[in-house]
């Protein structure tokens, strides 16, 4: 018999849930200075984490619960501090970076490699013109530098092309 959502996969249910309701938080619980609101933000990817251990509890599953984890963290911490928050999502995109390189495409064909080089180069360029001064366009390049490389060891990866597309869009998010 089949088991329903909520048995078979409670913490993907759990975020799912907290995902979809946060956007309600913001009509009755004021994100700044709020403890529950930034918990609430949080949970979305919080609960994800329990979930990809529970799948398996070693090799890429506890490095992919390890960047679930850093990103969940950045979401709270990024409420407090700019900084703080983006080197927790740098150090979940290093460890991302590094379970895509143990996946790395075999027999990758010359336009893959220049697409990869293309998205590793031109994310921190295309960043750095997006603000509106040049000292935030520093900042802003420099964070991307990472974004870049993790877009381009998704795209090289032996993962989904649909998977490497998170990654990617991801590597938009400064730009935004």
């Amino acid at each position: 018999m089949a088991q329903d959502l909520a048995h078979k996969r409670p913490w993907l249910l759990a975020s799912l849930l907290a995902g979809l309701s946060f956007p309600a938080t913001w009509l009755f619980l004021p994100l700044e200075g709020s403890l529950y609101a930034l918990i609430w933000k949080m949970a979305a990817v919080g609960f994800l984490v329990p979930f990809a251990l529970r799948r398996h509890h070693e090799g890429e599953f506890a490095l992919l619960a390890l960047v679930l984890a850093l990103y969940a963290l950045g979401d709270g911490l990024i409420e407090l501090s700019m900084v703080a928050g983006a080197l927790s999502f740098a150090a979940g995109h290093l460890v991302a970076i590094a379970i895509y390189f143990r996946h790395r495409r075999v027999g990758a064909v010359f336009s893959q490699k220049f697409l990869a080089l293309c998205l590793f180069l031109l994310t921190p360029v295309i960043a750095y013109f997006m603000p509106g001064n040049s000292e935030e366009g520093l900042q802003v390049a420099a964070y991307s530098v990472i974004l870049g490389a993790m877009a381009a060891m998704a795209w090289s990866s032996n993962f989904p092309a649909t998977g490497s597309v998170s990654a990617q869009s991801f590597s938009l998010f400064p730009i935004f």
